[in-house]
């Protein structure tokens, strides 16, 4: 389920630790780590959408949500596999190797975020970040025992995210 670790997530944890020991915090966000589809820059992560073919996209800077996070304490941890460029609803399967579901090996993850949700499932973060074109939010979230919620379209700036269909896509937790 997972792409990539963020190498400097222990830091961020030092760095967020030594302010909250100056009882600066920031949201409840504080301190979370959280799991991001790999379809949504994170600088120092490569930008894959799951294809190898993208495996040295390193965004300059991080998206709009990502951003966000990170200015409420939320720690991001790592990237998850998706269906290649968002493609499957059936599966997470790219060329990175294909997400199984968190419960039963012979099951689907199912949808393109099905990496994010097993990596949430199985306590690897405590909350993870997917897209959704059509359902891929929440037929993740409901295969492997999570609550997944589709924003409106419009209310999440997608900026700094890989799009399978600009017109339609949304970003939110799972």
């Amino acid at each position: 389920s997972i792409n990539q670790i963020n190498k400097n997530a222990i830091n961020e944890a030092q760095q967020l630790d030594k302010e909250r020991s100056k009882g600066k915090v920031r949201s409840k966000l504080y301190g979370i780590p959280i799991v991001v589809k790999t379809n949504i820059d994170v600088k120092d992560l490569a930008t894959t959408a799951g294809a190898k073919a993208l495996s040295d996209n390193y965004p300059k800077e991080d998206a709009e949500i990502i951003k966000n996070l990170k200015e409420a304490g939320a720690i991001i941890l790592a990237s998850t596999n998706m269906s290649e460029f968002a493609y499957l609803a059936s599966s997470s399967t790219s060329s990175y190797g294909t997400v199984k579901n968190a419960y039963n090996n012979n099951y689907s993850s199912y949808g393109s975020s099905g990496g994010t949700a097993v990596a949430v499932a199985l306590s690897f973060a405590s909350a993870g970040i997917g897209t959704d074109t059509n359902s891929s939010i929440r037929v993740p979230s409901s295969a492997n025992n999570l609550f997944g919620f589709r924003p409106s379209f419009g209310s999440i700036n997608m900026q700094g995210i890989l799009p399978y269909d600009k017109y339609r896509d949304v970003a939110g937790p799972m």
